[in-house]
């Protein structure tokens, strides 16, 4: 594994009414809360598990919240301030920190937990070996992982973030650039009260 890689893990301060809002009417603003830390942890988790020189959080919101500064004690890992307008120039901004220091750079966010360390190794085997660009499908049209080894602030450009189309749009993007890209396994985000059944599945599961 290249020891030129580095995770760039994005995610919001776990206040109460600001995160996995599409719950929050089922489960409420509490349950909500709490669902988004156990997933942010697990991402941890497996982010540790795979081989990276090293794992970036990068925080929308208050990064000297209780529980980020838990994390920053918990986990190897360094903290990071999320800067842009938007959800493409935020990322954008975070490969140009990395590419600053690192060959190769993957992105994901921190509400996937059915996302495996070997994703994340695999991602990285793609970037050693002629791709240009990798993603992770998510089942619900966005991707849950992003991949490269040189910024493309174009794949972030005009994308229509949070509807269906998220991945065909950036696939489009890539093909007009001439980028080769690699495609991981389909993935579930949990956005809505509907994706929580496989996600307690896969929990009992492992249980």
């Amino acid at each position: 594994m290249n020891s030129q890689s580095v995770l760039l893990i994005f995610a919001k301060a776990p206040v109460a009414g600001q995160v996995k809002t599409r719950l929050i009417s089922d489960v409420g603003e509490q349950r909500a809360t709490e669902l988004y830390k156990e997933f942010l942890t697990i991402t941890l988790e497996t982010a540790e598990q795979a081989s990276f020189s090293e794992i970036q959080l990068w925080v929308s919101g208050d990064i000297n919240h209780p529980y980020i500064k838990y994390l920053k004690n918990t986990f190897h890992m360094t903290l990071h301030k999320q800067k842009g307008n938007d959800l493409g120039e935020r990322m954008s901004c975070a490969f140009d920190s990395a590419f600053a220091i690192y060959s190769n750079a993957v992105l994901i966010g921190s509400d996937c937990p059915s996302l495996l360390s070997s994703d994340l190794n695999t991602a990285v085997d793609y970037l050693e070996n002629e791709k240009d660009v990798v993603l992770g499908p998510a089942e619900d049209g966005g991707y849950y992982l992003i991949g490269m080894k040189k910024n493309k602030p174009e794949l972030f450009l005009d994308v229509n973030w949070g509807k269906k189309t998220v991945f065909s749009e950036t696939c489009a993007l890539i093909e007009k650039n001439n980028l080769n890209l690699g495609v991981l396994e389909k993935r579930a985000d949990i956005d809505r009260v509907s994706d929580l059944d496989s996600y307690f599945k896969m929990k009992n599961q492992l249980a």
